[in-house]
C-alpha cells in the first residue's frame, strides 16, 4: 500500500491492494495550526495535490464550515476530469486522526467536486485543544468509465500499481543526486571562501610592502592617535594620502570621506589644524634663514651717510 503525506512519500512494506491508496496531511507548526482553528466561515485550507488511480487529487478543509457555521467540513476534491473520461465511481473513508472522527461513503465524480463527511461530523470546538492535526483519506477505486461508455478501471488500477513505485524510485534516486550535488557546492563554496581569504590576506601584504613613503608618515602620525589610525585606508582611497593633501581637508571634506562620528571629525579637524600650525612655523623658520648672510649675522642694509 502507498502512503502520502504533505512532506513526503513513502511505502509501507505490505502486499499493496491496488485498488487502495491513502494520502495524509498533517499540520503541526503553531502558526498555521492557529490559523486553522480560529478560521472565518467559508475560509478554506487545501492540501497539496497527490495522484490516485492516474487522477490529481487534494484534500479541502472548512475548519469554521461550509454550509454549516461552527462545523468543521472537509472534502475529497478531484482537481481535474480528463476530457475522455466520463465518471469515476470510488469508496472513500475521510479521517481525523487527533479527534478519532471517520465517514466513509461511495461516490461518483462525473465533474470536478467534492466529496465530504456529513454536516456536524466535526466541530470547531472540537479541534481546538489539539497540538496538531492531521487529516486523511482511504480511497478504493470501483470503476471509471471513458466517453464512450467503455469500462478503462483495469487501466487505471494498472497505473496505481505502476506509477506511485516509479515515483518512490525517482524521489530516491533524486534526493540522492541532490545530496551528492550539495556536498560538492558545499566543498566548492569552501575553497572559494579560502582562497578569497588568501587574496585579500596576499592584497594588504602586497599594500604594505609598496606603501610610499609620505604615506607611511601619514599613517604612523595617524596612529599617534589611536582612534584616527582605523581611518588611514579611508583617507587614502579618497585621494588624501599625504601630509599636504590631507592638510587641505575641512569639516566638510571629512564629512564627505564617511566620517560620520562627531567625535572623530573633531579630532581629524584638530589634527588639520596641528598640521596646518606645524607647516607655518617651518616656513617661518625657513625664511630666517634665507636672509642671513655667509657669516651668519644677519644681512644689513646700508644706509648713506649723508
Amino acid at each position: 500500500r502507498l502512503w502520502f503525506s504533505n512532506s513526503s512519500l513513502f511505502r509501507i512494506d505490505q502486499p499493496m491492494d491496488r485498488r487502495e491508496v491513502a494520502f495524509e496531511w498533517r499540520t503541526d507548526d503553531p502558526a498555521k495550526l492557529n490559523k486553522m482553528k480560529s478560521a472565518k466561515f467559508n475560509e478554506r485550507f487545501e492540501s497539496h495535490l497527490f495522484s490516485a488511480f492516474g487522477f490529481r487529487w487534494f484534500l479541502q478543509l472548512y475548519p469554521h464550515g461550509y454550509n454549516n457555521k461552527g462545523s468543521v467540513e472537509l472534502y475529497l476534491s478531484l482537481a481535474a476530469l480528463p476530457p475522455k473520461i466520463k465518471c469515476i465511481s470510488l469508496s472513500r473513508t475521510l479521517y481525523c486522526i487527533e479527534t478519532k472522527t471517520e465517514n466513509t461513503g461511495n461516490f461518483t465524480f462525473t465533474k470536478v467536486h467534492g466529496a465530504g463527511w456529513p454536516v456536524n461530523q466535526l466541530l470547531n470546538a472540537d479541534i481546538q485543544r489539539h497540538a496538531s492535526l492531521t487529516f486523511k483519506v482511504s480511497m478504493g477505486l470501483a470503476g471509471v468509465i471513458d466517453v464512450d461508455d467503455d469500462d478503462v478501471t483495469e487501466s487505471h488500477l494498472n497505473m496505481n500499481q505502476e506509477r506511485p513505485k516509479a515515483s518512490v524510485d525517482s524521489l530516491l534516486k533524486q534526493q540522492q543526486i541532490m545530496a551528492v550535488r550539495l556536498d560538492s557546492l558545499t566543498t566548492n563554496m569552501d575553497k572559494i571562501m579560502q582562497r578569497m581569504d588568501t587574496m585579500e590576506e596576499e592584497k594588504k601584504q602586497q599594500h604594505n610592502q609598496v606603501i610610499h613613503p609620505e604615506q607611511q608618515r601619514l599613517k604612523s602620525w595617524l596612529e599617534s592617535t589611536n582612534c584616527l589610525a582605523v581611518y588611514y585606508d579611508t583617507f587614502v582611497v579618497h585621494g588624501f594620502s599625504d601630509f599636504a593633501k590631507f592638510a587641505s581637508l575641512d569639516i566638510q571634506g571629512i564629512k564627505n570621506i564617511g566620517v560620520a562620528d562627531l567625535q572623530h571629525q573633531v579630532l581629524i579637524l584638530g589634527k588639520v589644524l596641528e598640521l596646518n600650525r606645524n607647516s607655518a612655523a617651518d616656513n617661518d623658520d625657513l625664511e630666517i634663514l634665507d636672509n642671513t648672510d655667509k657669516e651668519g649675522e644677519p644681512a644689513r642694509k646700508k644706509r648713506k651717510l649723508g
